[in-house]
């Protein structure tokens, strides 16, 4: 009898290990699925960064070229396009930062596995 119980409570033990790894194992592929999305945000995040660093640098050109055109007095329609086009790109590089600042910073956690 002692043999049967000891086997029993051996198998219960092994049930409740097995059950350990099966979590583990679930809260490890979390943990990859995590470190892939935070991969693909911060890939997303340095896009972001080089292309409004390139669009601010650009505008700032326009711009300095735009107050040389205005302070010599030689305004012409193409330096008025020029505007224009800063102005858009401007608001484009805004309309982007907003667009990325309106993701939750942190998405609601998993439901939890059934017991």
């Amino acid at each position: 009898m002692s043999n049967t119980l000891s086997d029993f409570g051996g198998l219960v033990l092994f049930d409740q290990l097995k059950k350990l790894i099966e979590q583990q194992e679930k809260t490890m592929a979390a943990i990859d699925d995590l470190r892939a999305a935070q991969t693909a945000l911060a890939t997303k995040v340095t896009e972001l960064t080089t292309a409004t660093a390139a669009a601010l640098t650009a505008i700032a050109a326009d711009v300095t070229y735009l107050r040389d055109q205005i302070a010599a007095g030689t305004v012409t329609a193409d330096d008025v396009a020029k505007a224009n086009a800063a102005v858009a790109g401007l608001q484009s590089t805004i309309d982007a930062v907003k667009t990325f600042d309106a993701v939750p910073e942190f998405p609601a956690p998993p439901t939890p596995p059934a017991a």
